[in-house]
C-alpha cells in the first residue's frame, strides 16, 4: 500500500490486468444486460446494435423477448447475399439486399472489431434488448472497489500479478516462479469449482 520498488499505480495496473486474465481463462464473469434501442424510421434502420460494455463472449441475445441465433461472419455474409453497407461517407458503387430466404430470420454476428452486433432483421422502432454474456471484469480503482470475479478466488488475481511482476526484480525471481505455480493451482481450483456447480440443473422436475 506504499510506493516502493513498484509504485501503487503499477501494482493496481497489474491487479486489473490479472482480473482480465482470470476472467478470460475461466469465462466466469456472467452478466445480464438490459437496455432499449430505437430505429426511428425505415430510412434510419439499426443493423449495428451497440453493446454497452466490452464482452469476452456473448451467450444469448433476446430482442423484444425473441431469441437471435449467433452466426459466424461467413454465415452472416452468405445469408445476407454477400453485401455489406459501406461506412458512412463512402461513395456507394454497389447495391445489395438480404436474400429472401433469410429476410425474416433472426440472427446476429458479433463484430469484435467495432464491439457491435450485426443483427437481422434490422431494427426500425423501439426494442428492448436482453443480453446474457461473459463481460470484461470491472476496473478496480478505489480501495473499496470489489471485483465481479467469484470472491472465493480473487487470490488468483494477486498470484497472477506476482508471477508477472516478481521476475522483473533480480532479487525475487524465485518468488516469481512460486507465484506462477500458485496462479496455475488457483486457476485449476477455480475451473473445478465452476464444473462442480449443479443447483437443480441435473434434477428432473415434474411440472404441475
Amino acid at each position: 500500500d506504499v510506493d516502493g520498488e513498484w509504485t501503487i499505480a503499477e501494482k493496481k495496473r497489474y491487479l486489473n490486468r490479472g482480473c482480465v486474465a482470470v476472467a478470460a481463462a475461466t469465462l466466469s464473469t456472467d452478466q445480464a444486460i438490459t437496455y432499449e434501442v430505437t430505429g426511428v424510421t425505415t430510412t434510419n434502420e439499426i443493423q449495428e446494435l451497440e453493446i454497452p460494455q466490452r464482452l469476452l463472449q456473448p451467450n444469448r441475445l433476446f430482442i423484444d423477448g425473441q431469441e437471435y441465433k449467433e452466426v459466424t461472419f461467413q454465415q452472416w455474409l452468405d445469408t445476407i447475399g454477400g453485401y455489406m453497407e459501406p461506412p458512412l461517407g463512402s461513395p456507394k458503387s454497389a447495391t445489395g439486399q438480404f436474400t429472401v430466404a433469410y429476410r425474416n430470420n433472426r440472427f446476429f454476428y458479433w463484430d469484435q472489431a467495432k464491439n457491435v452486433f450485426l443483427v437481422n432483421p434490422k431494427i426500425t422502432d423501439t426494442k428492448t434488448v436482453q443480453l446474457y454474456a461473459v463481460v470484461m471484469p470491472n476496473l478496480l480503482v478505489e480501495d473499496d472497489d470489489v471485483s465481479i470475479l467469484n470472491p472465493a478466488f480473487t487470490y488468483v488475481v494477486a498470484a497472477w500479478a506476482g508471477w508477472k511482476m516478481l521476475p522483473q526484480d533480480e532479487e525475487h525471481k524465485d518468488r516469481g516462479r512460486e507465484a506462477k505455480r500458485d496462479y496455475r493451482d488457483g486457476l485449476f481450483a477455480f475451473r473445478k469449482h465452476l464444473r462442480l456447480r449443479k443447483g437443480n440443473i441435473s434434477k428432473e422436475i415434474q411440472l404441475d
